[in-house]
């Protein structure tokens, strides 16, 4: 867990991602000759070992839930410039029980961590018949999402934007849906997780892009030259080479004008791997477009990102907005907020 914001804070690793063989075996969860680590990828690795090991790890991470003791880290001080920790989650599955096939046996691992991770940092999970169908539930999704684009089964709503107190309208926000064939239509966080997973993430945003640039070329005459349409925008978008060239031409070659449009990009992400996403922004807000910052406030550091981060606005999280009716605290960070904002000529 949280390896990568290890890697992203340190910002200039020593060489690349630590061999994840070495970390593992100096975990103190790991310290058994007779366990085989395999299959290592930048954040996650597979272990072959037996039952009695299995069985330890449960009791562990039962008896931590019992008296409600945090995971204890795992210090990779020697591996960067700066200290760093992160906790472990293992998922387990057994074989033949869980898999007939060391294929088989490693999905339900997969699936038996990623109900791990989900429970919390530093958690344990043994693969069990109720895994199973949430594993063939998530297996389905993303076969589905693998045709969906050669599908046209992405939709865009328009959300429109009113600038307030005057209540102008001031632009629209495109707002992803997936009409599933068999599960009706989908939100984004129902399906985008799994698209990140594996890895047709940026095909989907590529076309977001291109359906939205031409819905905005189609919009020219009816609607004033000033109003952008905004789309939400992956920040790791900028880690594929040359993303801020092919954004530039998936919007010119419908006709529309990157002044036209904005770029949405959520703050706590937009802050890991600052130096490309900051570099592909530059180039963009030069090129016209507007950048705003979503769910602002919600970030450890939301002062870092708006004096690197070359934001044209803020969207201020709906945590802070939707009680500021009723509570005055809430009152008191919007307008601070906002004061900060406008001092360094960004909108909100």
């Amino acid at each position: 867990d949280d390896l990568r914001n290890c890697l992203e804070l340190d910002g200039d690793p020593i060489a690349e991602t630590p061999n994840l063989d070495r970390l593992a075996r100096e975990g103190r969860y790991f310290r058994h000759h007779y366990v085989q680590v395999a299959a290592c990828g930048p954040s996650r690795c597979s272990m072959l070992t037996g039952r009695r090991i299995i069985q330890t790890w449960d009791v562990w991470s039962a008896d931590r839930r019992t008296h409600e003791e945090p995971a204890a880290p795992v210090s990779f001080a020697h591996h960067f410039r700066r200290n760093g920790y992160a906790t472990v989650s293992i998922g387990a599955a057994v074989f033949p029980e869980d898999g007939d096939r060391p294929e088989s046996v490693l999905r339900a691992a997969e699936a038996a961590l990623e109900a791990a991770k989900e429970s919390g940092p530093g958690c344990f999970r043994r693969f069990d018949d109720g895994l199973a169908s949430v594993a063939w539930d998530r297996l389905q999704l993303e076969t589905s999402l693998r045709k969906a684009v050669d599908l046209c089964q992405f939709r865009l709503h328009y959300q429109p934007i009113v600038r307030l107190p005057a209540r102008q309208l001031d632009g629209f926000e495109a707002l992803l849906r997936w009409q599933h064939p068999e599960r009706g239509l989908l939100r984004p966080s129902e399906f985008l997780g799994s698209a990140e997973a594996i890895g047709v993430l940026p095909s989907v945003e590529r076309w977001v892009l291109k359906e939205a640039a031409a819905q905005r070329r189609a919009w020219k005459g009816l609607v004033p030259p000033s109003f952008r349409l905004a789309l939400n925008l992956s920040p790791d978008v900028f880690h594929q080479p040359g993303a801020d060239d092919w954004i530039l031409e998936a919007v010119k070659e419908v006709g529309t004008e990157p002044s036209e449009m904005a770029l949405e990009i959520t703050e706590s992400r937009a802050l890991m791997g600052t130096e490309q996403v900051v570099s592909g922004l530059s180039t963009l807000v030069d090129a016209g477009f507007a950048v705003a910052l979503d769910d602002f406030g919600t970030g450890y550091s939301s002062l870092v990102s708006l004096r690197q981060i070359p934001a044209t606005s803020v969207k201020i999280d709906r945590s802070f907005v939707r009680s500021i009716d009723s509570h005055d605290q809430d009152l008191a960070f919007i307008r601070h907020i906002a004061g900060l904002a406008h001092a360094v000529d960004m909108s909100v």
